[in-house]
């Protein structure tokens, strides 16, 4: 540890942690390192405008569980000591709430709380992290090598600049900041960059590479994260044709907003909602749910999806192979199952549909197959669509150092075994205990990823098991501090 030193003056015995995300899970881990040792110091990084910035984005959700579970003992702990309200922990709170309630406030009392051992750094992006001088090949420590628990950890970050500040190239600025004697990934895998692919086996559907490049020029109404569409992106669905891609609680919760929007008289004037499953119902309700408002919003979900695609059988053959066009504007609701993604396009309609209905203008067009209609192709063009088809953990931040990752899920290897191991009787997420500290030790000492990043592809990550995760690192951090 004393070499990670660099970058602080030596006499000062201070202990630098990188955090990167200051989600709950940053924040969290951030509140137990610091009140682990008081020769530890955090520097949280943050690429949004402020903490829990991903947590903003999803802010008109409400979450199942109640505060009990979403707010950990060390954030409850900087909020009295800081003379702040702890929320109510019988209440399930919107996103919106969680973050004024509790991640804001524990953000700021961090910095009340411990001065100058603690620096959120916000709109910065971390880009890579390094060993010192190590490249990824050198330094196996399997081999006898143990450079690699000395080396400070270096980070290539990139700082967004204040709207008016000139800058000769760009409107951000690239750094190396160094001197870190451990770092925590808790950057979270919840973006549109991490979406899975559409096509068959997760791979993109043909022209999806295509129209993601044409959503950033041009703002196409192609969501890959969970839209607002009650609220600020009401425009994007009222009175349009619109197409859900998945089967998560997310597409259950937008077909939900949908109905209301129905209700409300600005309803979208068809909904096409594909799932993977076979079953006709995209929901398997739980027996005696210990999250009451998760079973509600699965028997609501399903109650909309008694309307099985039974389109009409007139066909054409194409290439052997039964192809149907779709207008997507009636009916209101349908639910087609044992679905696969082929095609995504955006295309200029005008073009009359096998119901008989014409349309002309910007539209984006899919093509699928569903098992129930073995043979059948079906093009469908609708307005707006939104793929919620789960995340992927990205790799790039820890490319250069040795972390060994699971080839199913891409989560931490020691982690993602234990959790394979616990799965194999089945049963439903909240039944899951957090995993020991070996979990969560990787190849590189003192590199740790934990939140939900840490599940890699595995979508049964909790909160709870997050801020336990932190307990755990912080106490290995507190070890090493001491001797």
């Amino acid at each position: 540890w004393q070499s990670a030193l660099a970058g602080h003056p030596a006499s000062t015995g201070i202990v630098r942690v990188a955090i990167v995300g200051a989600g709950p899970i940053g924040l969290d881990a951030a509140a137990c390192v610091l009140a682990a040792h008081p020769s530890l110091s955090v520097v949280l990084f943050e690429r949004g405008e402020s903490a829990a910035a991903a947590v903003r984005e999803w802010g008109h959700v409400t979450l199942f569980s109640p505060n009990s579970l979403n707010v950990s003992g060390a954030m409850a702990f900087i909020l009295a000591r800081t003379g702040r309200a702890v929320p109510d922990m019988t209440a399930c709170p919107t996103g919106r709430e969680y973050v004024s309630q509790t991640l804001q406030p524990v953000a700021k009392g961090l910095a009340e709380l411990y001065g100058s051992r603690f620096l959120l750094r916000t709109r910065v992006e971390v880009m890579s992290i390094g060993r010192g001088g190590l490249r990824k090949t050198e330094a196996v420590a399997a081999v006898g090598d143990a450079r690699r628990s000395t080396a400070p950890f270096t980070l290539l970050v990139r700082q967004e600049l204040d709207a008016g500040v000139e800058h000769a190239r760009a409107k951000a600025k690239d750094e190396y900041v160094s001197g870190f004697a451990a770092v925590i990934d808790a950057s979270g895998t919840y973006a549109r960059e991490n979406a899975n692919g559409l096509g068959a086996g997760g791979m993109p559907a043909l022209g999806e590479k295509e129209l993601e490049t044409s959503y950033k020029e041009d703002d196409l109404p192609f969501f890959r994260t969970l839209p607002d569409a009650l609220g600020k992106d009401r425009s994007a669905f009222a009175r349009k044709r619109v197409c859900i891609i998945g089967a998560g609680y997310s597409a259950a919760t937008l077909a939900l907003s949908l109905d209301q929007l129905r209700a409300e008289g600005e309803g979208p004037s068809h909904v096409l909602w594909l799932t993977r499953a076979s079953t006709a119902l995209p929901y398997a309700r739980l027996a005696n749910d210990p999250l009451p408002s998760r079973d509600s919003l699965c028997a609501r979900a399903n109650a909309l999806c008694a309307n099985i695609s039974k389109e009409s059988d007139d066909t054409q053959r194409n290439d052997e192979r039964q192809v149907k066009r779709v207008c997507g504007a009636c009916p209101l609701f349908v639910h087609v199952p044992d679905t696969t993604v082929l095609e995504v396009e955006d295309v200029e309609e005008d073009v009359k549909f096998d119901c008989g209905t014409r349309h002309e203008g910007r539209a984006l067009e899919l093509t699928y197959s569903s098992g129930w209609k073995p043979g059948e192709l079906v093009v469908a063009h609708v307005d707006t669509m939104v793929a919620l088809v789960g995340y992927r953990p990205a790799s790039e931040l820890s490319r250069e150092l040795q972390v060994h990752l699971c080839y199913a899920s891409e989560g931490p290897m020691k982690l993602a075994a234990s959790l394979l191991a616990a799965s194999a009787g089945g049963g439903d997420c909240m039944s899951q205990a957090a995993p020991g500290v070996g979990t969560l030790l990787t190849p590189e000492p003192n590199f740790f990823v934990l939140g939900s990043k840490s599940y890699g592809r595995n979508p049964s990550f909790l909160l709870r098991v997050g801020f336990a995760q932190a307990a755990l690192v912080a106490g290995v951090l507190a070890k090493n501090a001491v001797g």
